[in-house]
């Protein structure tokens, strides 16, 4: 396999939801879909733009993919798959 064709980020079915809690118990009552069903292939040399309207995921996007959205919402439920290949 030449090294350019080398996969160095691949995400699958990646699913962003934060919470929405209310009532007078302060209970989940549903949940905002950030991110619904992504995935891609970034390989070795590409660039990836990624562009939409503001408010469509493109900041949670990036945080869920450096982890570093639990820092900031810890209740944030994230499913999928998230692989950074080292060479």
């Amino acid at each position: 396999m030449n090294q350019k064709d080398q996969s160095i980020l691949r995400v699958n079915n990646l699913f962003v939801d934060f919470p929405i809690f209310g009532g007078i118990f302060e209970r989940k009552i549903g949940a905002v879909h950030a991110v619904k069903n992504v995935g891609f292939d970034l390989f070795k040399g590409e660039t990836l733009g990624i562009v939409g309207e503001s408010g469509s995921g493109k900041s949670t996007l990036g945080k869920a993919i450096l982890n570093v959205l639990k820092l900031t919402a810890p209740e944030v439920k994230i499913k999928g798959q998230i692989s950074i290949i080292k060479n």
